[in-house]
């Protein structure tokens, strides 16, 4: 089983824009991008009945600190997922932690169409397939009959604010080893926070779900020298997301070795790396964003535990972080 947590800080929506030069082509690029985007959350809006759409639409609520949410009817003990204003983040199956939005068991073949045109918009062509692949695996999953809900039909869209280039509005998408959350705001749009996993990981001969990022990971961690790998190396326990869902606000120590010491080839196979998350957004969203993570390397730090070799053509069973400035991938 591989996870995946992805975290961006969502400031980079209203950071400045960059140099005059540079900022009409870029906005123009990212107004256009957002308005078909808006335009396909609105074709799908109009396709629904008004059951459909007060099951699908909330407001944008600004919160804070997140409300933990409990197993089952508990108030206190272990956390299974966070609440932010009536968006609900967590890494749990549909069942355990109630997803707020429409399922995409309860649209029409019409409904669900505009369903995907919204996803293939929103993502990157890799991250689209990605997306499909993750939810594929967990059709497998259900077609296992697990106890849980976990196929095609429990993964749940809602939108938190109404789709609009004026004010901020987000996507959220997801099920049990795939949860998108995705903040629009004029030409601007970044994903955060984002989780990718996937339970099995071969869903065939052909087709092994989330490869790159392993195989990175895997180039990354070989590459680096006694030295390197000494100051990367992490010993504690790794077991649990050290900031999935109930972890909101918390600051950890920086651990693992700078990215600065590493070679040009090096930085690059980290810029690769984490666009194996951040670049699941579509490359007109993500331009912005992959500059100021380059901009950032020398601040980023790169953290690692387990097994430094895998076999081939199958994934690692290791963790690995990376923290940079508003960064924060394991």
């Amino acid at each position: 089983m591989l996870f995946g947590l992805s975290l961006f800080a969502l400031c980079t929506l209203v950071q400045s824009l960059p140099s005059k030069s540079h900022a009409v082509k870029q906005v123009d690029d990212g107004t256009t991008q957002s308005m078909a985007i808006i335009d396909a959350a609105n074709t799908l809006l109009g396709l629904l009945t008004a059951e459909q759409n007060a099951s699908l639409v909330y407001p944008y609520e600004a919160a804070g600190n997140a409300t933990p949410i409990y197993f089952g009817s508990d108030t206190t003990g272990a956390i299974a997922g966070e609440q932010f204003g009536q968006s609900v983040w967590t890494n749990y199956p549909v069942g355990i932690v109630d997803r707020v939005g429409l399922a995409r068991d309860n649209f029409t073949d019409t409904q669900e169409e505009a369903v995907l045109n919204l996803l293939r918009l929103m993502f990157s062509e890799d991250g689209y397939n990605k997306v499909q692949e993750i939810m594929n695996a967990d059709q497998v999953e259900e077609d296992r009959g697990v106890d849980y809900e976990a196929g095609l039909g429990s993964y749940t869209l809602g939108f938190f604010g109404e789709p609009s280039l004026t004010s901020i509005w987000m996507i959220q998408f997801g099920g049990h080893h795939l949860g998108i959350n995705m903040a629009m705001y004029g030409s601007k749009a970044v994903i955060a926070p984002l989780l990718t996993g996937c339970l099995p990981a071969i869903n065939n001969v052909t087709n092994r779900v989330l490869a790159a990022e392993n195989d990175i990971a895997f180039s990354l961690v070989g590459s680096l020298d006694d030295s390197l790998f000494a100051q990367a190396n992490i010993s504690h326990d790794v077991s649990t997301l050290t900031l999935g869902p109930g972890h909101d606000g918390e600051e950890y120590i920086t651990e693992g070795v700078s990215v600065a010491l590493f070679t040009k080839a090096q930085r690059a196979l980290v810029v690769d790396l984490v666009s194996e998350w951040a670049g699941l957004l579509n490359p007109i969203h993500y331009a912005p964003r992959l500059a100021e993570i380059k901009a950032g390397l020398n601040e980023t730090y790169f953290a690692w535990s387990g097994p430094t070799t895998k076999e081939d053509n199958q994934n690692g069973e290791s963790y690995f972080r990376i923290k940079g400035p508003n960064l924060w991938v394991e």
